[in-house]
């Protein structure tokens, strides 16, 4: 298994699998817009449906057109914000 870093565009990047951090509702972030946008709305239809709401531990994968990535995951990472370091 390889696993890289990047800051590749979300939209852009090839991946067979990318993994999401998600803190609270995928309704807010950036980067679950940018995708749902590039998809024709999937990922937060599949996430909805899913009843998926970022909460801590959450998982959902998705396999949605139009992006770089053959597979996505949103991982729940609960309500908080990030912290600068």
């Amino acid at each position: 298994m390889k696993v890289t870093l990047s800051t590749d565009s979300v939209t852009t990047a090839s991946a067979d699998l990318l993994a999401l951090g998600v803190y609270g509702s995928p309704n807010r972030d950036p980067n679950v817009k940018a995708i749902d946008k590039a998809s024709g709305g999937a990922l937060t239809s599949l996430a909805k449906l899913e009843g998926f709401e970022g909460t801590a531990g959450q998982l959902v994968r998705a396999t949605p057109h139009g992006i770089g990535a053959k597979q996505v995951v949103l991982v729940g990472l609960g309500s908080g914000a990030p912290t600068a370091a």
